[in-house]
């Protein structure tokens, strides 16, 4: 048979069922007498779901089709006649029905990969649902390339530790391509200077958001400020200490009496107590990068 699913439909708009009925018949009058009889049920049903979701599909298509036949664009109200037969036929929700429909959509044309794994029994519906709607929040390329693992980590965990997993993959990806593109502008930042005929000049800068707007105009971060400040240390700066950034208070490297400017480059994630140390004990600066503190005293950290 062949593997493409949106090649199931049949002239009459059904899919074809490549198990025997006779064998379906048999499997429902003896109830399961072992764990091997209900995986084998499970995945029968799993079959079944994925086959609907194809005659689903193709009572959107055949109706979009036909709609098409007036000549004007009557997708949507095509849409809405199929929700709502849908759901008449099947007793439920038209919430519930379009759902189904979108699902539908989604793993016969966007993601085959994850159609094949629940017609084989690899994965659950439920299963299906999150995963979808996880990679839908990625553009296709990103979708496509996280699709693997995503894909691999429904058919061997739990759907507790499934959701978690994908929610960190999705939530990895964003923030590598956000730090990627932070760093590729970083390297065109410029200064750029127009005279007039007036004696007067123009003067702009392609800079960092936060270094243009603060600077020594503003002692206190604001709260997207420090939020990357915490995001980008994960804990507290002080040595050896491991509290976590969120429950730490935002502070300046080089003192804001002393010249220090409110901007990322400046600012670190310090547990309260170390704030009321560093400033006995002479601490001067923190490089993070480079895992160490300089201190003006004659602690063990100078």
């Amino acid at each position: 048979m062949d593997n493409d699913p949106e090649t199931w439909i049949d002239e009459d708009g059904m899919p074809h069922l490549e198990i025997p009925v006779e064998l379906l018949m048999e499997s429902a009058s003896d109830p399961p007498d072992s764990l091997d009889d209900v995986l084998d049920l499970s995945h029968v049903m799993m079959r079944f779901v994925a086959q609907r979701y194809v005659a689903i599909d193709g009572m959107r298509r055949r109706a979009v089709s036909e709609a098409s036949a007036f000549g004007v664009d009557l997708a949507s109200v095509a849409f809405r006649s199929v929700r709502l037969e849908l759901a008449a036929g099947m007793r439920v929700s038209e919430y519930v029905a379009e759902a189904m429909l979108q699902q539908a959509e989604a793993l016969v044309h966007r993601y085959p990969e994850v159609w094949h794994s629940l017609h084989a029994g690899r994965i659950d519906d439920d299963k299906g649902y999150v995963l979808v709607a996880g990679l839908d929040e990625l553009g296709p390329d990103a979708a496509a390339a996280l699709l693997p693992e995503a894909l691999d980590a429904a058919e061997s965990l739990q759907i507790g530790p499934f959701r978690r997993a994908l929610r960190k993959l999705v939530e990895d990806h964003r923030a590598s391509t956000l730090e990627e593109r932070h760093e590729d502008a970083v390297t065109r930042r410029r200064v750029v200077l127009e005279t007039g005929n007036d004696g007067m000049a123009w003067i702009g800068a392609h800079m960092p958001a936060f270094e243009a707007q603060f600077g020594r105009d503003r002692y206190r971060p604001p709260k997207a400020l420090r939020d990357i400040v915490k995001w980008r240390a994960g804990r507290c700066m002080g040595p050896g200490c491991g509290i976590p950034a969120e429950r730490c208070e935002i502070d300046h490297s080089v003192a804001w009496e002393d010249g220090g400017t409110t901007e990322l480059r400046n600012l670190h994630p310090l547990r309260l107590s170390h704030e009321w140390w560093r400033s006995r004990s002479g601490l001067e600066h923190f490089l993070p990068d480079q895992g160490m503190i300089r201190c003006g005293c004659e602690c063990a950290f100078g």
